[in-house]
């Protein structure tokens, strides 16, 4: 909640905001300035501590933006609460604010989830003129947010008009925005208002995240979806398109189409195999047509494994040059807007509209009371997995390594800041962690006649030298191939919320997963372990597993950025705490019995959960429970 430091009313505080925008920008006298310092500090905002988000109301009128639009958002910028991300812009006077800097004042104001703000600054700058496509996109989307498609479509369309790559479907900004040479496609072009809104709603939900405002995801996904709903009632393909459909057996109006972001990480290409697994259950029917960016699958090997799935088309969307070279796979980019399937919301039978990972968490108790077992898993033996080349590649490595025919593994993951380039302050670091924190549990595989072999990136940081430990990542048998085949086949997995877990989990292999930080319900398996990043509020005190979870608080955790401006820490797992999450996985791994004295407080657990599927199938090291019982377990 945002509040003046000293309560007055808000007619009062509206003239107060009019009287000194209005004279901002008029010569100074000294009544004024003593003035306009008493009315700033009736006026000035402060956050409270105890509730995270801050989006306060923005105390201007249409009149005063049109008439006053530097004084107006300088005006704003003096009252707002205090915040590094504003500082940093360095704007001190209200001749500083142009119309670039008012843009760059409202992405600032964005990213705070300070959504009014934002909308402010961005009218206040649309006086002199946006000529900048993604700030008129914003500017739309943040009409969208007050619920007003009428103001917000003619700045969608302008935002196309100053950067074309925003006429695609909202799936393909990533690559079409930042494309100089995109050229809009004939479906782009003939997008109706509903195709629009529906890009923007879809798109918002995703910023919304972003800015750590994840409670207003489902909302405008839900909105989104509905747009889709009467896109596809009146789409009809071209006869090109027709004929592919029918010489692959595939009716128009139940397909549905999956692009490229399903495939451009591994942790997504896990996430459409339980996608896949969902159909199965019954939670949705109809053939999947997977869209692929050639130069962006993260890997080839595990891709080609769905080619086996029936009801799955896979289709290369022929980018190049800024254009869909292929007339079918540019008229299924075209039919996102109609027959896409998201992979951040889902609708229930019901209408609610969740985010994708609960509901794949809940699919997840669904398949294993289903007994459904692990159809990826099979399909990699029966095709890959049993192939020459497999085979060879796998035993030069490890008659390379001098791991003998028979001895046991377990993969090791450490996230860092390699793999993606950033870094390790900024974005999703805090997902990050030390890979020397992991030594005591590398000891305690290596002495039980295990090897660990460490996956990742080749320019993640060396694991110090050890017995019978292997740094794959680094090394010159680093391929697609391997990476799967060594997660398949190893004992079980150790690693965090990453992409690879994901593998594993489509694998079927048993998993300790620490250093866990995430604002998703992840849809682990009952073979996984997990211990959490502690979480601290600004005044020490530890986030329990119900604010994790049913809080505004979870919506801090996405980036480093959200945590800052929710006055949040987190620390890496103990070296202690991640040896006994592994000793617990040993233990399932081998069939030993977990230790009956934690169930009470596994029981203990469960009652602070809002959701109760919040992971899947998976528990928490019963150590880490026992350690921040008091604190961690707190029901509120």
């Amino acid at each position: 909640m945002i509040k003046s430091l000293i309560p007055i009313p808000v007619r009062l505080r509206k003239l107060s905001f009019a009287y000194l925008a209005l004279r901002q920008t008029k010569v100074s006298t000294r009544t004024f300035r003593v003035v306009s310092r008493v009315l700033l500090a009736l006026l000035r905002e402060s956050r409270t501590p105890e509730t995270p988000s801050h989006n306060p109301p923005a105390l201007s009128t249409p009149g005063l933006i049109a008439k006053q639009p530097p004084g107006t958002a300088f005006t704003s910028l003096q009252i707002a609460a205090p915040d590094p991300v504003l500082a940093q812009l360095g704007l001190n006077h209200w001749l500083e604010l142009s119309p670039a800097n008012l843009s760059r004042l409202a992405v600032a104001y964005f990213a705070l989830g300070r959504f009014h703000r934002a909308r402010e600054a961005l009218e206040c700058a649309a006086v002199s003129g946006i000529n900048t496509g993604y700030y008129a996109y914003l500017l739309g989307c943040l009409y969208l947010l007050g619920d007003e498609e009428s103001r917000a479509l003619p700045w969608l369309k302008d935002a196309a008009r100053l950067n074309p790559g925003l006429a695609a479907p909202g799936e393909y900004f990533f690559i079409s925005e930042n494309d100089p040479n995109y050229v809009p496609t004939e479906f782009d072009q003939s997008a109706d208002d509903t195709a629009w809104l529906r890009t923007a709603y879809n798109c918002l939900g995703q910023r919304a995240v972003h800015a750590g405002e994840g409670q207003l995801r489902p909302e405008n996904h839900a909105k989104s979806m509905e747009k889709q709903a009467l896109l596809r009632e009146r789409a009809r393909p071209s006869p090109t398109l027709t004929r592919f459909l029918d010489q692959h057996g595939i009716e128009f109006q139940s397909m549905h189409v999956l692009s490229w972001e399903w495939t451009n990480q591994i942790g997504h290409l896990g996430s459409l195999e339980l996608m896949l697994r969902m159909r199965q259950l019954g939670w949705w029917s109809g053939h999947a047509i997977v869209l692929t960016h050639r130069p962006r699958v993260a890997n080839k090997v595990m891709l080609s494994l769905f080619e086996n799935y029936p009801g799955v088309t896979i289709v290369d969307d022929s980018y190049d040059g800024g254009r869909f070279v292929n007339d079918v796979a540019r008229e299924l980019v075209g039919t996102l807007r109609s027959h896409g399937m998201t992979s951040y919301a889902w609708k229930y039978p019901d209408g609610s509209v969740v985010p994708w990972h609960e509901a794949a968490a809940k699919a997840i108790v669904d398949w294993e009371n289903s007994a459904g077992g692990y159809p990826f898993r099979d399909i990699y033996d029966r095709t890959t997995g049993t192939a020459s080349a497999t085979q060879e590649a796998a035993d030069r490595a490890f008659e390379a390594w001098g791991i003998p025919p028979g001895d046991w593994y377990a993969c090791l993951h450490v996230r860092e800041a390699s793999y993606i380039g950033g870094d390790a302050n900024s974005g999703q670091g805090n997902r990050n962690a030390d890979i020397e924190r992991y030594d005591l549990a590398v000891k305690y595989i290596t002495e039980r006649g295990g090897w660990v072999i460490k996956l990742g990136a080749p320019g993640s940081p060396p694991l110090p030298a050890m017995p019978r430990v292997i740094d794959y990542a680094r090394g010159a048998f680093k391929s697609e191939l391997l990476d799967i085949h060594l997660i398949r086949h190893a004992k079980f997995f150790v690693g965090t919320v990453s992409g690879l877990a994901n593998v594993a989990d489509s694998f079927g292999v048993p998993a300790a997963l620490v250093n866990c930080l995430t604002t998703e319900a992840p849809p682990w398996h009952s073979g996984v372990r997990f211990c959490l990043k502690p979480i601290y509020k600004a005044d020490g005190t530890m986030l329990t597993q119900r604010e994790l979870t049913a809080s505004q608080w979870r919506w801090g955790l996405f980036t480093v950025e959200t945590m800052r401006r929710y006055g949040l820490t987190c620390q890496d797992n103990s070296a202690e705490e991640i040896l006994e999450t592994v000793k617990e996985i040993e233990a399932l791994a081998n069939g030993r019995a977990p230790d009956p004295k934690g169930e009470e407080i596994l029981r203990a657990w469960r009652e602070t959960l809002a959701c109760p599927h919040q992971y899947g199938t998976a528990l928490p090291s019963v150590y880490f429970l026992q350690k921040y019982r008091d604190v961690f377990l707190e029901r509120h």
